[in-house]
């Protein structure tokens, strides 16, 4: 944790601040003295330069949590307008301060023709830094937990046909028969699905493994990892079913719910790191999603959740 998140105590914030602004006050007080003992002197000029950059670090590094930046701007303005209004009080130090702005950008001195050179080096490059920085978008943290999916509805619309998803089972997960197994995965792990005498089940996963080529491994990779070809351009990043803690955790109507519903039809508490999925209603038939999830889960050896 950095210095400064540690020093704020909650609740003493307003008084530990003001205390904050009083030691730079008495620093900037204390410093004149120790400067005319030593036959310096520093113009009114930068004096006012010292003052809105200890501010500037202040409110931008010092104060905790960060001001908003409308806050931070309105604060910044302020402090130019007071050193302003504070050079400007008396004649000697207007004309101090009109001397050295003056030389900084007249004076032909070796000096003042280095500062001037730093000056107008250094303040386009600063320029162009803070403009790079405020059109890159940002992806912070959101303040809770991202949730993956979020809570289903009861039940969706697919092609003019409704689906109560606490009641949907995969109707190509079938045995022999053509009857619905929970086991026939598990009992046909090491079979080959491109054999041309396999079981309806593996011709679906089959069919369901050629679906997910063809829309789905550009994003979530030919390894079901989360790392497709497009994946580093988003954020954030693809889920990874490959991962026990998600597909392995779900049952097959959530996944089929999900394939429909997209990343923008995932609930609020979703966001802001919603998935980026599109959805696939206009693109999978029904049929079509069952055995892309039929595939996902042979592929990765995951059993799907059921609901007894």
């Amino acid at each position: 944790m950095p210095i400064w998140e540690s020093f704020w105590i909650r609740g003493f914030i307003p008084v530990q601040f003001l205390l904050v602004l009083l030691f730079a006050f008495l620093v900037f007080v204390a410093a004149k003295p120790i400067l005319r003992r030593f036959n310096m002197h520093i113009t009114a000029f930068w004096q006012a330069l010292l003052v809105w950059f200890t501010g500037y670090a202040i409110f931008k590094f010092v104060v905790v949590p960060p001001l908003p930046s409308h806050m931070f701007y309105q604060y910044m303005g302020v402090i130019a307008a007071a050193t302003f209004l504070w050079v400007s009080a008396t004649d000697d130090s207007w004309n101090e301060c009109k001397h050295t702005v003056l030389s900084l950008l007249g004076g032909r001195t070796p000096g003042w023709r280095v500062a001037r050179a730093l000056l107008f080096t250094s303040a386009p490059v600063l320029v162009a830094m803070n403009l790079h920085d405020s059109l890159t978008p940002k992806f912070p943290e959101p303040v809770e937990l991202r949730t993956w999916g979020g809570a289903p509805p009861n039940s969706i619309l697919v092609d003019d046909a409704w689906f109560t998803l606490s009641e949907e089972r995969n109707p190509f997960r079938v045995d022999e028969l053509g009857r619905y197994s929970d086991t026939v995965q598990s009992q046909r792990s090491d079979a080959d699905p491109w054999n041309s005498n396999a079981i309806p089940y593996l011709r679906y996963v089959r069919e369901g493994g050629v679906l997910y080529f063809q829309e789905c491994h550009y994003c979530r990779g030919a390894a079901l990892d989360g790392r497709g070809i497009f994946s580093n351009t988003m954020m954030p990043l693809p889920g990874n079913f490959s991962d026990s803690g998600l597909i392995a955790q779900r049952q097959e109507s959530y996944l089929f719910w999900q394939i429909y519903a997209g990343g923008i039809g995932m609930p609020i508490e979703t966001f802001p790191w919603a998935q980026t999925m599109p959805a696939y209603r206009e693109v999978l038939s029904p049929h079509d999603a069952w055995k892309v999830i039929l595939f996902l889960y042979w592929a990765t050896g995951y059993e799907p959740r059921t609901w007894n």
